[in-house]
């Protein structure tokens, strides 16, 4: 009797071991750790892909720098007022002078759309993050 119920739970544990070891395989691990598996990478738009919940600046056609939705809506704004917001008489900067209150965006090499101080901050702190929003790293 003690036999046969030695050998029953060896063959339960043999049985729970196969199961949870194809288990394991399914989903990529067999370390007998946790069982957790990594979000799939959505690279649906390339390399540049952004992770949920941010999208491209698009301040020009490829700037691919993620941001939130709000920051993209901003620099369209921007980019609308370009000219009303340059100095008409130009300046120590040339005809791309900004009025007064306002700065160049530089969200990338000669970008000069004039902006506020505050949108500048934004975008050297979104390019700073630029990576760690891509969703294809």
């Amino acid at each position: 009797m003690k036999r046969l119920f030695t050998m029953t739970i060896a063959s339960l544990l043999a049985l729970a071991s196969t199961i949870y070891l194809s288990l394991a395989e399914d989903i990529g691990t067999t370390t007998g750790g946790p069982l957790i598996t990594a979000p799939p990478r959505d690279c649906t738009y390339g390399p540049d892909t952004c992770i949920r919940g941010f999208v491209w600046r698009d301040a020009v056609p490829n700037d691919h720098v993620c941001v939130k939705p709000g920051v993209r809506e901003q620099a369209q704004i921007d980019n609308s007022q370009a000219a009303a917001r340059r100095s008409p008489a130009g300046g120590p900067s040339g005809p791309n002078t900004c009025l007064s209150g306002y700065v160049w965006r530089e969200a990338f090499a000669g970008d000069v759309v004039c902006v506020t101080p505050q949108t500048r901050s934004q975008a050297v702190q979104d390019n700073r993050q630029a990576n760690a929003r891509k969703a294809c790293r």
